[in-house]
Parts: C-alpha cells; sequence; structure tokens
C-alpha cells in the first residue's frame, strides 16, 4: 500500500490538491479516503507514460515467491519496483493466474521458495521462434488467400511431379519418333540388317529346293538308262 497525507497548511480544495503517484505496479489501484472533509476524489491516469517501457507495462517482469509457512500461496511481486502486485491460492493442478498470464509449477512447491521472470523481447532462449516458424505452415502469410505454407508446398510439389510425367511422355514419344525415322532413313540411304537376313534365309531355301529337284532329275535318268 501507498499512504499519501496532504501537506498541513495546504489549501484543503479537491480542486486545488493534486497527488502524483509514479511507479505502480500493473494492478487495480484501491483510493481510500481518511480523516474529514468531502469525500470526493477525480484521478487521471495514463497507461503508457512516456518514461516506461510499453513491455514492462503488459508484460512486467515479476518475482514469484512461495509464502514462508503455506507452499500453496503465492506472493507476486514487481521485479523492477519491489511492490507487491498479488497474491494467489494455487488450485489443485499448481496453477495460478495474475495480469493475464497462466502459470503453471511442475512439481510440488517448497516453502519460500523464489522465482524472477525478465523480459525477453528478443526471443532469445525460448521456444518463441520455432513456434513462430512452426505457424508458419499454417498462416497466409501473403495475405493474397493464395494459402498457407504447407498448401504452397504441396502445389508446388504436385506440380513439379506432374511437369516431369509429363515431360517422361514426351521423352518417349520423342525416342519412337527417332527410331521410326532412322528406320526409314535406312530403307533408303542404307542396308536393313533384318531385311536382308531374311532374304538370304529366302535364297537358302530356294537354293535347296532347287538342287532337290536336280538330284531327283538326275536320279531319274539314271534309272531310264539303265532300263534301256
Amino acid at each position: 500500500p501507498v499512504k499519501l497525507d496532504v501537506p498541513d497548511g495546504s489549501i484543503q480544495n479537491s480542486v486545488a490538491e493534486k497527488l502524483s503517484i509514479n511507479n505502480l505496479p500493473p494492478e487495480d489501484l484501491i483510493t481510500i479516503l481518511m480523516g474529514t472533509g468531502a469525500r470526493k476524489i477525480s484521478a487521471e491516469f495514463d497507461l503508457n507514460p512516456a518514461n516506461d517501457n510499453v513491455n514492462n507495462i503488459i508484460n512486467p517482469e515479476l518475482t514469484i515467491t512461495v509464502d514462508a509457512t503455506n507452499k500453496n500461496k503465492i506472493e507476486i511481486f514487481d521485479k523492477k519496483s519491489g511492490h507487491s502486485i498479488a497474491s494467489r491460492i494455487l488450485d489443485s493442478n499448481r496453477v495460478f493466474e495474475v495480469n493475464n498470464s497462466r502459470f503453471q509449477f511442475s512439481e510440488d512447491t517448497i516453502v519460500n521458495n523464489s522465482f524472477e521472470f525478465s523480459s525477453n523481447s528478443d526471443g532469445l532462449g525460448d521456444n518463441r521462434n520455432i513456434l513462430n516458424m512452426i505457424n508458419l505452415q499454417s498462416e497466409d502469410k501473403s495475405g493474397n488467400k493464395k494459402g498457407n505454407f504447407q498448401e504452397i508446398f504441396s502445389t508446388t510439389v504436385a506440380k513439379v511431379g506432374s511437369n516431369v510425367q509429363a515431360n517422361k511422355l514426351s521423352l518417349s514419344s520423342a525416342s519412337n519418333s527417332l527410331d521410326a525415322a532412322e528406320a526409314i532413313q535406312s530403307e533408303f540411304s542404307g542396308v536393313n540388317l533384318d531385311e536382308e537376313a531374311a532374304h538370304l534365309l529366302e535364297f537358302q531355301q530356294a537354293y535347296q529346293a532347287s538342287a532337290r529337284i536336280l538330284q531327283t532329275a538326275k536320279e531319274l535318268f539314271q534309272s531310264l538308262i539303265e532300263v534301256v
């Protein structure tokens, strides 16, 4: 708590008296008026003072201390000013919340234990950067509704695969055309070994047939001569 006293001899007027409180923790401010006089007060506050770091206001550096007698009671302090921000009681899962942040102890707490949480705007020493990288696969970073990284990658792989398959078919068709062209060229400008081999077989069979006819005729003439 912060106690403010109105100096003696000052003007007792709510309009004239102006009190300034700086370096307060980011917690509810409760004002209690003591003494006599008008029980009214007006307040003006700035959520973003010029001399303070915005990140420290939204996410202040904290010191969390376990109570000296009750291990389930937690006291939260602003690390910079040392002011007590809040007191919390752990639930059955050792979880508590403060300033829209959720904390959980992985194991049972020990009395008088203290933990410090410091600002880390650059994402060094934690998993913030790798989480951002993982989130890239499900975010449309271009903003043009072209899909996220995973969708773009899948589309690219499918497109490359389709192009490769089309090129393979084109290569096969071109190879067949080349073979046909070479065969046609061989008919006019060279010797086709397959056709020549077939012709040789035909000539061989014709020669063998002619030789057999001559042998048969020779045998007939010989038989006639012997009879006469």
